[in-house]
């Protein structure tokens, strides 16, 4: 489809016009253009993510892939003006173009079914148009995913004791080393639903050792249900994906005091769904032993201890994060068991077990 809105572009250099591109659940999609406050950015999720100022063009504060084959700018006024996608500069426009266009931009990390095109000038008052036309939605995936986290193993599945008094209503992984800003939230909560997780999709043509960091296609968070299955925050459907996947695709999983892993094979895709079963092996997980371990007869999972989220288990976590949470109740990184109180057991039984463990997950 093609999409256009027209309006005045204000000599102050803010924002003026906006594009919101909305999906509908069967595919087709709607637009709608709408004026911004004069003296920056003023638009929900975008605001409140710090999406603003003069500098951005096309701003795409959210999670998927979507490509932009046409985008005009009405002339020169657009000097030194930037595309920027989750705060990343993708292209930049100069002073000797009239009207300017690009083709084939991959916008990618857009969730929700929406996203947000906007365009700003630095010099005089114009009426100007931006065009966005031929965006394709990418084909949609579930992620079958399993996984169980040692702290809250109880040798068969894992105890929920943070639920629901202790569990956060937003997703928590907003701070480094995440850096995460989706909006996942618990819209339900069945009493089997452990906790969040945080998962990344990295897509490369060779083995596990290159699906490194710059390899993620796709960020979520997610719920992990008692019995290691991965859930969307409603508690009780697969997690969903959009995005096209041409090679091969290896998943990582990380927890906020577990150590994190990631597949040591490419995910199974079959019939609109990946697959991936960590629970069953040892080498289910690149670096296997280094950075996973054994929890009961036939049952693998991630070592906990891990309370400053740096991908290894060391005196920090002891001295720097569970000394001073030791004796609290509620949700606390050195809680490394996650029954809602940090004490002794948490330091003995678990985070001296660990300790020396890292991370295997190629960065």
């Amino acid at each position: 489809f093609s999409a256009e809105a027209t309006g005045q572009i204000e000599a102050s250099g803010l924002f003026d016009n906006k594009f919101v591109l909305s999906y509908t659940s069967d595919g087709s999609a709607k637009t709608q253009a709408g004026a911004f406050f004069n003296g920056g950015f003023s638009f929900g999720l975008a605001d409140s993510i710090g999406f603003s100022g003069p500098d951005e063009l096309l701003v795409s504060p959210m999670d998927q892939n979507h490509i932009v084959s046409v985008s005009k700018f009405p002339d020169n006024s657009f000097q030194g003006k930037y595309i920027t996608i989750n705060g990343t500069v993708q292209h930049q426009y100069n002073s000797t173009v009239i009207s300017s266009g690009f083709s084939g931009l991959s916008i990618s990390k857009l969730t929700n079914e929406k996203f947000i095109v906007a365009y700003s000038d630095n010099s005089g008052s114009n009426n100007g148009k931006l065009i966005i036309g031929n965006i394709d939605k990418p084909e949609g995936y579930s992620l079958n995913a399993k996984v169980f986290m040692e702290g809250p193993f109880n040798g068969l599945e894992m105890d929920t004791f943070l639920n629901p008094q202790f569990l956060p209503s937003l997703q928590p992984y907003y701070e480094s080393p995440w850096n995460y800003h989706g909006i996942e939230y618990l819209s339900n909560l069945p009493n089997n639903n452990v906790d969040w997780i945080y998962f990344e999709l990295r897509e490369t043509n060779g083995n596990a050792s290159t699906a490194t960091s710059d390899k993620i296609i796709y960020r979520q968070s997610a719920l992990i249900s008692n019995d290691g299955n991965l859930l969307s925050s409603d508690g009780l459907s697969r997690p969903y994906f959009e995005v096209e996947v041409n090679e091969n695709l290896y998943l990582v999983i990380d927890h906020r005091n577990h150590l994190k892993i990631m597949s040591a094979l490419p995910l199974n895709g079959f019939n609109g769904m990946y697959s991936y079963d960590f629970s069953n092996s040892i080498d289910k997980v690149y670096g296997d032993y280094l950075g996973y371990k054994y929890l009961s007869a036939g049952i693998f999972g991630m070592p906990t201890g891990d309370a400053d989220a740096n991908a290894q288990i060391q005196n920090e976590d002891k001295d720097d994060i569970w000394f001073f949470e030791n004796g609290m109740t509620g949700y606390f990184s050195g809680d490394f068991n996650m029954d809602g109180t940090t004490d002794i057991i948490d330091k003995d039984d678990f985070w001296f077990q660990n300790a020396g463990m890292g991370s295997q997950v190629p960065e």
